[in-house]
């Protein structure tokens, strides 16, 4: 392809864009980034943006969702922004088990903080299995703020008190957050500990 053909594609890559067009933004993006004529970075932004769109158009039920998920390159599937996109669209439409092979599937590949959280927001029924997934990665990331607030999160789901309650205790000790400290203050209300759940409130209130 000659300079005119790459410059009228380059125009071309805009004005979908403009237009909303995102299957033609990710085709004309690959097809730029091959022939060497968009930086990777840049080419990679696009296609992100494009597949944000397109997860959001699916998102009205679960059939269009999973049937635009599949058709996703492996690749971008690992993407952590788009990943957690898709988990919270699956979450929104009560698809919790979906929601959460999207996550596992995308943290095998990249450990991502934004995800780990994610993965703690789940309905009740959920917990028991996500909790013995998430445990399973305590050995290779024991310090992991997000990971400890989220089996904090699912233990609470579970009513496994004792647990959740270490859980948060664990990842405050490392890091002090607003929201472990109202979850923490939640449990002891659930617990009748009214003491303990007013002290946890005012320090997530003091906290920014």
């Amino acid at each position: 392809a000659g300079p005119r053909h790459i410059a009228s594609l380059r125009l071309l890559l805009r004005a979908e864009h403009g237009a909303k067009n995102w299957d033609e933004v990710l085709r004309l993006a690959a097809l730029l980034a091959k022939r060497g004529a968009l930086s990777p970075v840049v080419a990679g932004e696009y296609r992100t943006q494009a597949t944000l769109e397109l997860l959001e158009r699916a998102s009205g039920d679960a059939r269009s969702l999973g049937e635009r998920w599949r058709r996703l390159s492996a690749e971008h599937r690992a993407i952590p922004r788009v990943a957690a996109a898709a988990a919270r669209h699956a979450l929104a439409l009560d698809a919790a088990a979906f929601s959460r092979e999207i996550i596992e599937k995308a943290l095998a590949k990249e450990w991502d903080a934004s995800l780990v959280e994610l993965y703690g927001e789940a309905p009740a029924e959920e917990a028991v299995v996500r909790i013995e997934r998430a445990e399973g990665w305590l050995p290779e990331h024991s310090d992991d703020v997000r990971l400890l607030h989220a089996l904090g999160r699912l233990c609470v789901g579970a009513e496994l008190w004792g647990k959740a309650q270490n859980y948060l205790e664990t990842s405050l000790s490392f890091e002090a957050s607003r929201t472990t400290h109202l979850d923490l203050a939640r449990l002891f209300e659930c617990l009748g500990k009214t003491t303990d759940a007013a002290r946890h409130f005012r320090l997530a209130a003091e906290l920014p």
